[in-house]
């Protein structure tokens, strides 16, 4: 095999009427192509390699005599592990910088006959990040020749205008990229996963390239089984062709798992998955839609959040209860939680109540398992709300108790008329009774004309 002719050309020279006479099947206008051939750069300078479709779809831009190829620092992007000629044969195109187009002249004989083979090479530069050479080896046949030539220059031009558009996305992903906490990068314009970072690759378990590329519908499985015990953050780019968005995951304080797991957790933890599952499809359908535009299908995407955001909160609830005892604790200050859990109560109750707390009731400070006084709360005051009609004041007292660190809460509402003792009203108290066993406290509870109050004892103040 050896060179027999080399000729440099500085830029295409097939304009015109001879443009117009090439075949349809080698127009490379569309704006598929375009989006397959930034989503390629863009996954190539991430991770250094080509995945399995954009492999494929590289050789469906050229027909079937070529072979489209790619060159990174000397070694074969695509074909992969595969030396379709001696890289000294394009020393020139691989050293020369700029624009250049060139044409070799390639003479391989076999047992039989010589066969004679044009490679046109040409550098694609995503200025900043990294150098390619793109190159197609087809047969020397003057009846294809102009056309393999036109085909080569229309794919070198729409490979050098993308790589131009994605130098500013490539620094913002490639940031991501590095990023400690486990990162996805999304294609949603051709719905396939377009790079995993190390993290995510050590969380999700398996190989990088076997991750990486699967189409999203795919992957989602995976995501949905870890996704419990994560908060994620979703970040959408769409400046160019494609749309991606960059999905970050960071691990929220873990539960204290020493102790042999119980049955319900296995459900709880399943229907965990479930729930972050539809938050992360909730979110996604809430990224394409306009922005600052209600449309009933905002509307419904707002319902469905919330609705998750309501049963998320339940099984919270139900998981603080059946692993009380291994939960980490929290130092928390009761006046905080106080609040908090007033806050949540307007909102949900759609009420603006006064609340009064006790102005003796400063900074008490305990020590308890993650959102347990902020949940018990809740469920005193759910249960308040659930028995009146109309909520008037909510007060907090402070009732200082034994010598020491105990001290007690009461918590008064008052409203228009009580109503009979609802299903409602009674599983909060159920609630708020169970909580407090656990967190070895006491309460108590009195229903009057139109007031309910509840007590609860034995708090005990964590040391400075």
């Amino acid at each position: 095999m050896k060179t027999l002719e080399f000729q440099l050309e500085s830029k295409p020279f097939l304009t015109g009427e001879v443009r117009n006479r090439l075949p349809a099947a080698f127009s490379i206008s569309s704006e598929f192509t375009s989006a397959g051939i930034e989503s390629l750069l863009i996954g190539q300078c991430l991770r250094d390699w080509l995945t399995d479709s954009e492999k494929n779809f590289l050789d469906l831009l050229v027909c079937d005599t070529a072979i489209l190829f790619l060159i990174k620092e000397g070694k074969f992007l695509h074909p992969e592990d595969v030396e379709l000629f001696n890289m000294e044969l394009i020393e020139t195109a691989l050293r020369e910088s700029g624009e250049a187009f060139f044409c070799h002249r390639l003479d391989s004989k076999d047992t039989s006959e010589n066969h004679h083979y044009k490679i046109h090479t040409a550098r694609i530069n995503i200025s900043g990040h990294c150098e390619l050479v793109l190159g197609m080896l087809c047969p020397e046949t003057f009846a294809m020749e102009l056309e393999h030539q036109n085909k080569f220059c229309d794919l070198v031009m729409n490979f050098r205008r993308a790589a131009r558009k994605i130098e500013t996305v490539i620094t913002v992903l490639k940031r991501k990229h590095e990023s400690a906490l486990p990162t996805l990068i999304i294609n949603r314009s051709s719905g396939r996963m377009l790079n995993l970072n190390a993290a995510a690759v050590g969380l999700f378990g398996g190989e990088e390239r076997q991750l990486t590329d699967l189409e999203y519908s795919q992957f989602k499985n995976r995501l949905s089984r870890i996704m419990a015990g994560y908060s994620i953050k979703m970040e959408n780019l769409s400046q160019f062709e494609n749309s991606l968005t960059v999905m970050t995951l960071s691990a929220e304080k873990t539960v204290n798992k020493n102790s042999e797991p119980f049955l319900a957790d296995h459900f709880l933890d399943n229907i965990h998955n479930k729930i972050a599952g539809a938050v992360t499809a909730a979110s996604y359908l809430e990224t394409l839609t306009d922005i600052g535009r209600v449309t009933e299908e905002t509307e419904l995407i707002e319902i469905i959040l919330s609705e998750i955001n309501d049963l998320e909160k339940l099984m919270n609830r139900f998981r603080l209860l059946l692993n009380f005892d291994r939960l980490p604790h929290e130092r928390i200050n009761l006046l905080n939680e106080l609040e908090r859990a007033a806050d949540r109560m307007k909102k949900e109750y759609r009420t603006n109540f006064l609340l009064n707390i006790d102005p003796e009731l400063g900074p008490v400070r305990c020590e308890v398992p993650i959102a347990a006084y902020l949940y018990l709360f809740e469920a005193v005051w759910r249960s308040h709300f659930e028995g009146l009609k109309v909520i008037d004041t909510v007060d907090v007292h402070l009732v200082p108790g034994k010598p020491g660190r105990e001290l007690s809460l009461v918590f008064e509402t008052k409203g228009q008329q009580v109503k009979k003792t609802t299903y409602c009203a009674e599983q909060w108290q159920n609630y708020a009774r169970l909580l407090t066993e656990n967190m070895k406290l006491e309460i108590d509870s009195s229903v009057q004309d139109n007031k309910i109050t509840t007590q609860i004892t034995n708090i005990i103040q964590a040391s400075e």
